[in-house]
């Protein structure tokens, strides 16, 4: 592995992680050794059981608050029922370095398609106070909405009515968010947000 190009050799680990593969995820990451991806190492550890994933991830994160090149990671933090756990490290930090990563995470999730999983992250950013509130709230309310729960979708908007989210047309139009405007309290929700 050592004459291939580093690329390459990451291209086939992101593929064996999703392939389920992880012994070649595995040993592909390996091969690269201090040139591995931290997404690429983090989710290989995720993959193979390894305790210290959690930690990797959170480092990751930390380091690139941007996210990991692919959706790969994010769909394997989902899988395993982990993603919320790695927010509550990332926003729990005393030096505050994950709360961007962890947002990151929520919206990452959402693109990825896993709609609760976003939201429940989504929850622990809000949680966190992050920068912009209503924003995150929104953001929540999209993800349960998509997930099929317009009652706490519902809410949430409320919450991003409460935190000062002005947005009538943006919510009017968004997709996501067609099973709420289908609500009988659509109405009074939607005159919060004029």
């Amino acid at each position: 592995m050592a004459d291939q190009d580093p690329e390459r050799v990451t291209h086939l680990a992101w593929a064996a992680i999703r392939a389920g593969d992880s012994a070649a995820a595995a040993r592909l990451t390996t091969s690269l050794g201090g040139a591995a991806d931290p997404y690429l190492r983090a989710a290989t550890a995720l993959a193979t059981g390894d305790p210290t994933a959690f930690e990797l991830f959170e480092a990751a994160y930390v380091r690139e608050p941007n996210g990991p090149p692919n959706l790969v990671a994010t769909e394997l933090l989902a899988r395993a029922g982990a993603a919320t756990a790695v927010a509550r490290r990332l926003v729990e930090r005393p030096d505050g370095k994950g709360r961007e990563g962890a947002g990151t995470l929520q919206t990452h999730l959402h693109y990825a398609g896993c709609f609760a999983d976003a939201a429940a992250v989504g929850e622990v950013v809000y949680a966190a106070n992050p920068p912009s509130r209503a924003q995150t709230a929104f953001e929540v309310a999209c993800s349960w909405a998509k997930a099929g729960n317009t009652d706490v979708a519902a809410t949430w908007l409320e919450k991003a009515a409460d935190a000062g989210f002005r947005a009538a047309s943006v919510v009017d139009g968004d997709p996501d968010l067609a099973t709420v405007r289908a609500d009988p309290r659509w109405p009074l929700l939607r005159a919060r947000l004029v």
